[in-house]
């Protein structure tokens, strides 16, 4: 009778008005409600049983956007397979922007040149269009502008191509194996160099540093004047854009800290002991969200934020116990999909054992993310 209690909480939470024998609906019997829909649906009445009707999964208009409804939860469906590369292409970072999904494989990391990838597709995965020039380069990070794609690369070169496709420029180069996350904002690209995060003008191609960094800065956020980054030697810090001053601390020394987020008050991050946050005010106290205890949640890789919630990926042991330097058994892969509320509560796991997910971005109605070693992108409802 649990889950029949905790399916007329979500009804009533959301505004339905629910018609049912109690009795009658722990059997998985019709249920007619009317009241506001959820993703991709426009709410309505309707007459369907939300425990396995993919257009009213768990509440009525609430679609599967093509994905099975089980139990009243919306399943995780594959969207994309890379025809280029097979199981040995390496899929990371993926943007939604206007209708469509960006994505990069990183290929098969060094056994042979140039096995990468830049992707998009529509965002069900169909239209599939590769912008990069196959056997060129091995992409990094990834991010875009309103026209293009830019990426760093293994081979050392920072690259852009429009998103329609078209012929790639090389902006700036660094050290092979050395380049790693990327942003670009108000006409200026960063990226980071080793030590270095510097940034290019993009009208005019000048170079200039923001930040030496001797903890190898990672992944980077720009708000405004405002670059965000996360570095190996545990810092979490905010520099100008222009390079004006020294780099803030927003945190004490943090447990290998990787990707990084931003809304319009905090920014968030993943590491080693969980996922964090902090108030972009200065002096700000750091918030753990959520603490890993499970070794099925080890390895947080990407995060994403939306209004109400905060999203990431894991690897689980295998990033722990083998380091996944080379592709592991499907069996041994625990990774998982989780969100937790931004206001507070518990963890919501939203899909596991996906063969590592990696990347992971949002638009209003889905979360998508990509499988690393697997070359996949998933989808599935929020």
């Amino acid at each position: 009778m649990k889950r029949a209690t905790l399916t007329l909480f979500a009804l009533l939470s959301s505004g339905c008005m629910v018609v049912a024998d109690f009795d009658d609906y722990a059997l998985g019997s019709s249920v007619t409600s009317s009241g506001p829909g959820g993703g991709g649906g426009g709410g309505g009445a309707c007459d369907a049983d939300l425990l396995i009707d993919p257009h009213h999964c768990g509440a009525c208009g609430h679609s599967c956007l093509g994905g099975e409804c089980i139990d009243g939860e919306c399943q995780a469906i594959v969207i994309f397979e890379n025809p280029s590369t097979g199981a040995h292409g390496t899929f990371s970072d993926i943007v939604v922007d206007a209708g469509r999904l960006y994505f990069i494989d990183i290929g098969d990391q060094d056994q042979a040149i140039g096995t990468g990838a830049v992707w998009s597709t529509t965002l069900d995965g169909t239209d599939a269009l590769r912008l990069d020039t196959p056997g060129t380069t091995e992409p990094q990070a990834m991010a875009l502008s309103s026209s293009d794609v830019f990426w760093t690369s293994v081979e050392g070169d920072v690259k852009r191509v429009p998103k329609s496709g078209g012929t790639t420029d090389t902006l700036g180069s660094g050290m092979p194996t050395g380049l790693r996350g990327i942003a670009v904002a108000g006409g200026d690209l960063f990226y980071a160099d080793v030590y270095d995060i510097l940034r290019i003008e993009l009208s005019s191609g000048s170079l200039s540093d923001v930040v030496y960094e001797e903890g190898y800065p990672q992944q980077m956020a720009i708000d405004g004047a405002d670059l965000y980054y996360t570095a190996d030697g545990g810092r979490v810090a905010r520099v100008p854009t222009d390079g004006s001053s020294l780099p803030e601390d927003l945190t004490s020394p943090q447990i290998n800290p990787r990707a990084i987020a931003l809304d319009a008050t905090h920014v968030y991050w993943t590491a080693g002991d969980g996922i964090w946050r902090v108030a972009k005010t200065s002096g700000a106290q750091a918030e753990h969200l959520f603490t890993i205890e499970d070794p099925l949640d080890f390895g947080p890789w990407d995060i994403a934020v939306d209004d109400t919630h905060v999203y990431w990926t894991n690897w689980g042991p295998c990033l722990q116990s083998m380091g996944c330097a080379a592709r592991p058994p499907s069996d041994e892969l625990h990774g998982r999909v989780s969100r937790i509320p931004k206001a507070g509560g518990e963890r919501e796991i939203l899909a596991e054992g996906f063969l590592l997910p990696t990347g992971i971005a949002l638009d209003d109605v889905a979360v998508y993310w990509t499988t690393w070693w697997f070359s996949s992108v998933m989808k599935r409802a929020k």
